[in-house]
Parts: C-alpha cells; structure tokens; sequence
C-alpha cells in the first residue's frame, strides 16, 4: 500500500505544486498511489468529496489541535488522521 503525500513545505514551483495537491487527479493516476495523504491545510473545494469520486481514500497530517481533529472527523469526514495525540482522536471515533 503507497500513498500520495502532498503538502511539501518549500515546493520548488509553488504555485504549480499546490494546485497539483489541491488538485492531484492526474499525479494520483501517474503514481498509482492506493491513497491521498494532504496535509490539513489543503482540504479545500470539496477535497474529500472529490477523492472519494476517484474511489480513493484520504488520511491527513499532521493534526494535534482538538478542535481541528473534530472537523477533519465530523466535517471533512476523513478516512484516517496522523496525529502526535491519537487519544485525541480516538475519544470522537468511540461516540
């Protein structure tokens, strides 16, 4: 299992880098990648919804603020959060 990590720090083409990860169709059929992985910040414009059209699943990172970990759970409706506190996200997944 691989996936598409997207949301490098420092991109040597910015602005084509991040509508590549806002927008990463063609780098996802590229790679073969089995899921996405953005960093939190680039859910945007139906993000998730889009990649669950592609039948491709979604695990952000790194997300540590609670309140975030909610929303990416409740809102964003992700398949899976890398976090540094799991029993932050653990707590919202047994209601």
């Amino acid at each position: 299992i691989a996936a598409l990590l997207l949301g490098k720090d420092r991109p040597e083409h910015p602005l084509r880098t991040r509508l590549s990860e806002l927008f990463p169709g063609r780098r996802l059929r590229r790679t073969k990648a089995d899921f996405v992985s953005p960093h939190y910040r680039l859910l945007k414009f139906g993000y998730v919804w889009r990649m669950n059209l592609r039948k491709c699943s979604v695990s952000v990172w790194t997300v540590n603020e609670e309140e975030l970990i909610k929303k990416m759970i409740f809102k964003h409706r992700v398949d899976s959060i890398v976090t540094n506190y799991p029993d932050r996200a653990l707590k919202y997944l047994k209601k």
